[in-house]
Order: C-alpha cells, then structure tokens, then sequence
C-alpha cells in the first residue's frame, strides 16, 4: 500500500499537479512542475477529484464530541443533515440550516437539487429548519437541546429546505439572515423558479422565532447554493449549475465546464432586480464576505477559492485565487484571525458513493486560507467521525469549531479549534 501511494503521488507530481496525499509514513507534498499541453486539464481533474489519495487522515482533531441528530424523514428537535452553519460571534450564537427531507431513511436520494435529488414529493412532506445553538453557554459542547432552539418562521411558509446561510447583524441587536430555500413543489417542475432566497429576522428578544421579511425569486437565481448579503436588502448568491439534472448535468460537473455563475440582487426599491455579476465559473458553491467589501465563493468544479472585489455597477472581478487540491464546498470566514475556512471533500467520488447511499462513509477535509495567502489543512476526518464535511466554522476566541456534513445523518460534530488559526 505503501509503495502504491508513493508511486501514485510521484506521478502526478510529474504529471504537474499539486497535491497532498496521505500515506502511513505521513503526508506527501508534491512539487508543481508548470503546466504542459499534456497536464494542463487531466492533472488538475485527477487530483481535484481524490482518485490518488487512498484514504485520508484524521487531522486536527481535539476533544470532538459528535450530537445527538434529529430523524431522517420526518421533523424533529435536533439538526440534522445541516448544510451550512454561520456564528454570530458577538453573542456566542450560530444558526444551522437542518432538513431531514434531503435523503429517504434508507438513504436513497430525497429531496436536495443541489445534488439532482429531485423528489419533490418527499420533500413536500415535510420542511427543514434553522436552528440557533447557544455555543457560549454550552461548555460541555454536547450539543444539548438545552442550548438548540427550532426557530419558528413567523408566517410560516409553505415549504422551506434550507442550503446556504449567512447573516448581517442589523441595528438595535436584530441578525437579518439570508437563506437559500428549495421549496418541493409537486409534481417536479425541470422549468420552474422553485429555489428562492428568504429574508428573516432573528430577534433575541424573541429567541424561538424568525420573522418572514422577503421571499427573493428571479430566473437568474436559477440553482441557488450560497449567499454573500451585502446590505439589509442586497446579496450576492452563487448558482451551482446551468443544468439541473441528466447527462447535461453530468457533462458539466465531469468536463468541469464553466457554466454557473454568481447574480447579484437587491429589494431595496420594493422590486426585485437581479443581475449577473461574474459568468463562467466551474460550479460555483459557498458563499461568504469578510465585511469590508470582499466576496469569496468556492469554485467545486474547478478546487478553487475566489476572491473577488465589486465594480461600482455590482458586477465582480477576481482579486485573487487559491487553489485547492479537492472539491471545495462552503467556505467560513473567521474575522479576528482572518482566516477562510474552504471546507469540502478530499475524496470526490466516495462523496457522491456516500450521499446516494452507497457508501457507508466519505471523508472530510479542512483547509484554512490566512491573511498571507499560505494554504493548509488544520482538519480532515477518514468518515468514521464525519461524512462529506460541508462546513466548518470557528470562533477562535472561545476554541469552538463546528462541523457538519449534508448528508450525515449522525449529526454535527463540536472540536476545539485546530491548531493553524
């Protein structure tokens, strides 16, 4: 095995490409030729992808306690299969985007267009929720419904599957959160506008509760995956693909072709009016915003993470580009060490294996971005803990880290923060 991992590394290293790999005597780095008319495309797909790395090391980890999940396929008092997860780190609090509708109890496909899981009859079951987490006051870290609250949508609304979620803290202490909801509208439309982005209130004077401000919808939120609010009213969201499913979807994600795109949209007049701000990306994903004006999204397709800065008419150039050696989902933002957080799948293949439902596990992997530009992993788990991580955000100044993965029902997982913040 040993020899096999050595051999494989060293021939993407010739090849050009640039990865880590893990093996029994430790990690090996490879050396970055250049690229040649021969590795310009096969290499950067080989290793984005996993195919070398024959299995992944448990990294990083310090006093992880994994919780008690909700049920899969039904509404429950836990979070489960939460997709994203944003602090509030003021107030010690995060808000966790759980649907329990994304798979069916044996685990075949439910309700997620983000992965082409189009029952909408299932998914029209039931709803997800958000759900705020007391991480402050929670000092054992167990996850206790003591310190969860379900939040209540208040009006309710008729279907609601969260994906991505961010925040903007608003005045006299209200969190204004901008969340991407794939509402199941049965019988499946292919055509319709059925993913929207919902505006909501969290006041902490009422903590069980989310007030309803704005259902935002406009064909070029077309397969929104993450937001980037820029104002009480404006945002920026990624939309993953050009297409929703079949071979055409296919094609997209394997040829890593550059069809999704970023739409800038805002409300402010009482109009919805959205444009398209940055065309031509290889699936982009998770959304975030460092508050002073820089935009980051994760490139999935093309294992990268981009910054980018706005023109005065809301469009986006690149300022800058990291490039990562796997498939990128959500990207955190810690703003005291100001560090991203690129969080995704080491290994890409047993991620789809394992969200279908036929794997039992697939690993996870954490990279951190500093201030510098320097890359490195400071988390990775072989699966056994934590499946096809999604997510991972700290709050450095208390040691609390959170991770979760969409599609691992066993629930989110609390560590110390790892070391490399």
């Amino acid at each position: 095995m040993i020899a096999r991992t050595f051999l494989l590394a060293s021939a993407l290293a010739l090849m050009g490409a640039k990865a880590q790999i893990d093996t029994l005597l430790g990690p090996v780095y490879n050396t970055k030729l250049g690229p040649t008319p021969l590795n310009i495309y096969i290499p950067e797909l080989l290793v984005d992808t996993g195919v070398a790395r024959l299995y992944v090391a448990d990294v990083g980890q310090s006093n992880c306690k994994r919780w008690t999940p909700g049920p899969v396929g039904q509404d429950g008092v836990n979070p489960v299969m939460v997709e994203d997860i944003v602090m509030h780190r003021p107030s010690k609090i995060a808000f966790m985007g759980s649907d329990p509708y994304r798979i069916h109890p044996n685990r075949t496909a439910g309700w997620m267009p983000g992965m082409a899981f189009l029952d909408a009859d299932y998914g029209a079951q039931g709803n997800g929720a958000v759900f705020v987490y007391d991480y402050g006051n929670d000092v054992t870290g167990t996850g206790d419904v003591r310190f969860l609250t379900k939040l209540q949508i208040q009006p309710a609304l008729q279907s609601f599957h969260p994906h991505g979620v961010k925040i903007l803290p608003m005045d006299g202490g209200i969190i204004r959160l901008f969340v991407v909801n794939h509402r199941a509208q049965p019988p499946y439309n292919e055509d319709a506008l059925y993913s929207v982005v919902e505006v909501l209130d969290y006041d902490p004077a009422t903590p069980t509760v989310l007030t309803h401000r704005q259902t935002v919808s406009d064909p070029l939120i077309w397969t929104p995956n993450n937001v980037a609010p820029t104002g009480p009213t404006s945002f920026y969201v990624s939309n993953d693909h050009t297409h929703r499913s079949g071979v055409a979807r296919t094609l997209e994600e394997y040829g890593q072709l550059p069809l999704s795109w970023i739409t800038y949209c805002d409300f402010s007049s009482g109009t919805v009016q959205c444009l398209k701000a940055f065309d031509g990306l290889r699936g982009a994903n998770g959304m975030n915003t460092d508050g002073q004006g820089t935009i980051f999204a994760n490139e999935a397709l093309g294992g990268d993470t981009i910054a980018f800065t706005p023109n005065a008419d809301k469009t986006l150039y690149v300022s800058k580009r990291y490039n990562l050696d796997y498939v990128p989902d959500n990207v955190g933002y810690d703003p005291v060490s100001k560090t991203l957080t690129p969080t995704g799948h080491p290994k890409a293949f047993d991620f789809q294996f394992f969200a279908a439902g036929t794997a039992a596990t697939a690993p996870s992997w954490v990279d951190v971005i500093k201030a510098d530009g320097t890359t490195k992993r400071v988390w990775s788990d072989d699966g056994n803990l934590l499946s096809g991580s999604t997510v991972f955000e700290v709050d450095s100044t208390l040691n609390v880290a959170l991770v979760s993965g969409v599609f691992d029902s066993r629930g989110v997982v609390r560590c110390n923060v790892p070391k490399g913040f």
